[in-house]
């Protein structure tokens, strides 16, 4: 369990840098890949959604 809470730890720690965002885009960028501007906001909503609950759902470590 520790192992896994490391992992989405370590995951949302790089969701809430606007570097990883940037990162993303620049390789969506780079393979050709083309996304509404209201779709991707639509993504990056529900990104954050799902990171949040995880965060709440795995509490802090002691």
């Amino acid at each position: 369990m520790e192992k896994i809470y490391r992992v989405f730890s370590y995951a949302l720690n790089r969701l809430k840098e606007p570097s990883t965002f940037a990162a993303m885009a620049s390789i969506g960028a780079l393979i050709g890949l083309k996304i509404d501007p209201g779709l991707l906001q639509d993504i990056v909503t529900t990104a954050s959604v799902v990171a949040g609950a995880v965060g709440v759902a795995l509490g802090d470590t002691k």
